[in-house]
């Protein structure tokens, strides 16, 4: 059986300045950081104990990680394929300035690298979060906190319970907040996911 866990980083600084992020390396704020702290400690009461914390190679995840790792005592991991879905231009850039330079059209077939032909489209980033699932199954049975960003938190989930990739803002939203998380097992024997509790974060 496998207990998974996944949880979205805490606040960001590109939250704050109102920048885009994406593969744009932000760190936490002090926010952010307090945020995790009561993460952990809410996960301590709900009685939660993992064998490892996988998480995103971004500071705004691997920090999290770090954090709750520590007042938990479980060793952390990086996974490469828990990184957030690229933007390409529009990482770092401010949300207004990208507004004006790159109007979002009225349609945007999920084949379309958006905006000016950079990053990762809809059906890379959904075919990117079932490889990504398969990392986490490779482990093996167990106990695992996932600890990534919202786009490739909602990639996996939907490979989870086989739902379809979202097509111009249309679709099944798992809406997670900071440090909002699923809980969800899986039986291997019968391919039967589970969602325990869900919990949209701060």
């Amino acid at each position: 059986m496998y207990n998974l866990v996944l949880l979205r980083h805490g606040r960001s600084e590109a939250d704050d300045l109102l920048l885009h992020e994406g593969r744009y390396d932000s760190p936490l704020t002090q926010e952010g950081k307090d945020q995790a702290y009561r993460t952990a400690n809410r996960i301590k009461e709900y009685k939660y104990l993992f064998d490892k914390i996988i998480c995103s190679p971004l500071k705004r995840a691997k920090e999290t990680a770090l954090i709750i790792g520590e007042i938990l005592g479980v060793p952390i991991e990086e996974n490469n394929l828990l990184i957030e879905c690229d933007n390409g231009i529009l990482a770092g850039m401010k949300r207004e300035e990208a507004l004006k330079k790159y109007p979002i059209p009225e349609y945007i077939n999920p084949f379309r690298y958006y905006p000016e032909n950079t990053g990762e489209n809809v059906v890379l980033l959904h075919a990117r979060g079932g490889v990504a699932l398969n990392s986490i199954i490779d482990n093996g049975p167990g106990n695992y906190l996932i600890i990534a960003h919202g786009g490739i938190l909602n990639a996996i989930i939907r490979n989870m319970l086989k739902i379809s990739y979202m097509i111009n803002n249309s679709g099944v939203v798992f809406r997670l907040k900071d440090n909002g998380f699923i809980d969800i097992s899986y039986n291997e024997n019968n391919d039967m996911w589970i969602v325990n509790r869900m919990e949209k974060g701060y």
